[in-house]
């Protein structure tokens, strides 16, 4: 697997600076139970930090950097937009995510 560039990446690259990685894991919420009582460090949003931090030996920093806010989107299937189902979960989701 390739090293992927990521947003973060261009803020240090513009400070001459880089990201030195010692771990790729297949989905990022893997990675809050790799590094815990390691030395590695991981950038997470803040919701999801505090909540791993209750159940692990994590520690939260603020970031040396401004990091940008990002977007959640839902996307679906076209081929699906009038099915009941689909369009009960998609309400459930952004119900859910209003309250967020």
């Amino acid at each position: 697997m390739g090293r992927r560039n990521l947003a973060g990446d261009d803020l240090l690259a513009e400070r001459g600076l880089s990201r030195r990685v010692a771990l790729m894991v297949p989905h990022f919420l893997v990675a809050p139970h790799a590094v815990a009582g390691s030395d590695l460090v991981i950038t997470l949003a803040q919701r999801v930090a505090r909540a791993f931090a209750t159940r692990l030996p994590l520690t939260i920093h603020e970031p040396p950097l401004a990091i940008p806010r990002f977007a959640m989107r839902l996307y679906r299937h076209e081929r699906r937009p009038l099915d009941p189902a689909h369009q009960w979960l998609h309400q459930q989701l952004l119900a859910i995510a209003k309250e967020l």
